[in-house]
């Protein structure tokens, strides 16, 4: 993939590539969010290049389909997108990504939903989010996650001493 990212990268071939995100078709919309997820994984220039051209918000509308596999690929382009890439957390914490991603996670029980949203909030989020992740009332959700089970590091919280499991009686 590595070897094709340069052509994609292209003004209008990425271009062309979001306005699938716009297609009729909920398979393309899928697929073009898987597309837009892979080519910008460790490429800043991609990155800055899509968000550019407006990939925040319209992903972010896809994470309102009722299509798992489409929520699940925005959220997972979402997630790609702001990783490693300052200005897009930026972008994507003003354009309401957090609350969107929160108000996903808690709305379904689909597992690989569950997991794209939490690694989407676990590139999003920082110490100073934990307030406000608490009042949402996702952190127990997050840490039952397996992409997100290390989210206290991220949020500052001190890890609890696990329970001893209660011991049996004869």
């Amino acid at each position: 993939m590595e070897h094709i990212k340069p052509m994609v990268a292209q003004p209008e071939t990425l271009k062309a590539l979001l306005s699938q995100l716009r297609s009729p078709e909920s398979f393309v919309r899928g697929q073009a969010c898987g597309c837009v997820g892979e080519v910008c994984i460790g490429n800043k220039k991609i990155k800055g290049q899509l968000s550019e051209l407006g990939v925040i918000p319209a992903l972010m509308e896809l994470l309102k389909e009722t299509e798992p596999a489409t929520q699940r690929l925005a959220a997972s382009a979402l997630c790609n997108l702001s990783a490693n890439h300052d200005e897009n957390k930026k972008l994507s914490r003003e354009a309401g990504l957090l609350d969107a991603l929160v108000a996903l996670l808690k709305s379904t029980s689909d597992e690989a939903v569950q997991s794209a949203a939490a690694g989407g909030l676990y590139n999003l989020v920082s110490s100073a989010d934990r307030e406000k992740l608490q009042s949402l009332g996702v952190i127990d959700l997050l840490q039952k996650v397996p992409i997100s089970r290390n989210i206290n590091v991220r949020l500052g919280i001190k890890d609890k001493k696990p329970k001893e499991p209660p011991s049996e009686t004869k």
